[in-house]
């Protein structure tokens, strides 16, 4: 039973009725209506745990080997042999002679490129904030170079949905002149001249008509090609989101073909024919198509990729690879020191992607959108 001075402890707060006080208290905010003084002793307090509401993931830039480039350059070049000479081997009568034909090899070159993602925190919410704002604002920095870095390995200059500054990516890169008329610069050779720089590719709908719907077949059909090139190796299929939804309804009828592996980032994958099935967001973005016309830069879901990752390499200059360089005070464009009260930072990454064989990789093209 209530004593009389809590009861009139409960009159003087002007309390009506246990609702009142309810109501009034857990809302944290000062509740004046109607004689309550509510919303003193229980305050709104933040979780300390920050709930991301955007994918910090990526899975193609997880799984390409990185290379640290020999010193003293900031360019890789490499030579690309185009065939080991046609005519070096004959069958001869005895005592005859030959005049054996030379290898075919091109220089390739590709110059670095700089990428540095920054962040930066004032002194009083360093000191006022409830949470580390300094270390979380640096791991968005990461987590922002990342999804660019990944970005510029897949999409590349594209105007729509490249980034500005990058590197060529896959969407450049993996191309053949005979399918999509392409006759790009690549690596200091020229696609439709230089004919090692065509991928294989398979039209997964009718060129010149129409785009058609993923089948297995196609996926059989750019294995076969790229393995006729280059048997073995560390192959992967690089798709959308989406496509691997396609792709995974494919396998239903198909378990004996499909399975499971575990990728050198850490994460598994399913497998079709043993071959990798790797995702990446930017995939989306892929289009080459013809539907009467070509399009070699369409922003549509219309590629899906098979790789040779022992030939598509990221090289860093220096060992320079998201190094993260520390900053007190922020830069004053009118004088020589600064003295504005923050601190930051940024990561740097000085490299570049690199297909080093062209003829080893594959694309099934002119795909509907799943």
């Amino acid at each position: 039973m209530a004593s009389e001075a809590f009861m009139q402890v409960r009159n003087a707060l002007g309390a009506i009725d246990n609702g009142t006080i309810t109501d009034a208290n857990i809302t944290g905010l000062p509740d004046r209506s109607s004689g309550a003084f509510g919303g003193v002793e229980t305050q709104v307090i933040i979780d300390r745990m920050i709930i991301d509401a955007f994918s910090r993931d990526t899975e193609f830039n997880k799984i390409v080997t990185r290379e640290r480039m020999q010193p003293g350059t900031i360019t890789h070049s490499w030579n690309l042999q185009g065939d080991a000479g046609l005519t070096k081997s004959i069958f001869y009568n005895e005592g005859g002679k030959h005049i054996p034909n030379p290898s075919l090899r091109k220089n390739c070159i590709v110059v670095a490129k700089s990428l540095r993602s920054d962040y930066e925190v004032s002194g009083l919410l360093i000191a006022g904030g409830f949470f580390d704002v300094l270390a979380a604002e640096g791991r968005d920095a990461l987590t922002q170079m990342n999804l660019v870095e990944e970005q510029a390995f897949v999409n590349g200059t594209d105007a729509s949905d490249g980034v500005t500054g990058s590197y060529l990516g896959l969407h450049q890169l993996l191309l053949q002149n005979t399918a999509h008329g392409d006759t790009s610069a690549i690596y200091g050779l020229t696609r439709g001249t230089d004919d090692e720089l065509d991928v294989q590719a398979v039209d997964g709908g009718t060129s010149g008509t129409a785009r058609g719907v993923l089948d297995l077949a196609d996926m059989d059909a750019i294995i076969t090609k790229c393995d006729k090139r280059k048997l073995g190796g560390r192959r992967v299929f690089l798709m959308s989101f989406e496509r691997m939804d396609e792709v995974q309804q494919l396998l239903q009828p198909q378990q004996r073909f499909s399975g499971g592996i575990e990728q050198p980032a850490g994460f598994r994958v399913p497998t079709y024919r043993t071959v990798p099935l790797v995702r990446s967001k930017r995939m989306s973005f892929v289009g080459v198509t013809n539907t009467g016309s070509a399009s070699n830069d369409a922003s549509t879901d219309a590629v899906i990729f098979y790789l040779d990752m022992d030939n598509i390499v990221f090289k860093t200059v220096g060992g320079v690879d998201k190094a993260h360089i520390p900053i007190m005070g922020n830069g004053d464009t009118n004088n020589s020191f600064s003295r504005s009260d923050v601190r930051g930072g940024y990561y740097k990454t000085y490299g570049m992607i690199v297909v080093k064989r062209f003829d080893s990789q594959g694309m099934i093209w002119n795909l509907l959108t799943p």
